[in-house]
């Protein structure tokens, strides 16, 4: 008896499999259809400007001390200013703006993070940002928007122009 019932349903997995054949897909919204979805933005760095010091709390220009750790301290955002922290990324422009992905450690509360502009040795702008925002580094697109990428390459946030 168990033999005819392997036997039935083995027929009945093959009729339906055939009649699934000869249907097709379909017409109607059954059928989803798949959508591509856009590449990460393209970020690039002009080079020459490299985190430094153990922690990375400094940035050199080719070889040279461009900001102190007391520059980019004092640039925090309030609250934030007086806080461990540590330069995550940096990257810049080919007209010298330096963007600024840091890490910071508060004392009182979660950690922060926080990008910041500069420009010949200047502070342009500060403004802090949702942990997880450049774990995959930061850049600049081909217009020269600021853009950061999350950790897994995933996600790209693009910055309006300050």
């Amino acid at each position: 008896m168990s033999g005819r019932l392997v036997v039935i349903g083995v027929a009945a997995l093959a009729a339906i499999a055939a009649a699934d054949t000869v249907r097709g897909w379909g017409t109607g919204a059954e059928r989803k259809l798949l959508t591509a979805v856009p590449p990460p933005a393209v970020l690039r760095d002009a080079g020459g400007f490299v985190a430094a010091g153990k922690p990375l709390t400094r940035v050199l220009h080719k070889g040279r001390l461009y900001l102190t750790a007391e520059q980019i301290d004092d640039a925090f955002p309030p609250p934030l200013e007086g806080v461990l922290f540590a330069i995550g990324h940096v990257a810049s422009t080919p007209d010298g703006t330096v963007a600024l992905a840091i890490y910071n450690f508060g004392t009182a509360g979660p950690p922060t993070n926080v990008i910041e502009l500069w420009r010949d040795g200047r502070l342009l702008d500060a403004f802090p940002v949702p942990p997880g925002t450049f774990g995959g580094g930061i850049g600049f697109t081909r217009d020269g928007r600021l853009g950061a990428r999350a950790p897994r390459g995933d996600r790209t946030t693009i910055f309006p122009p300050s």
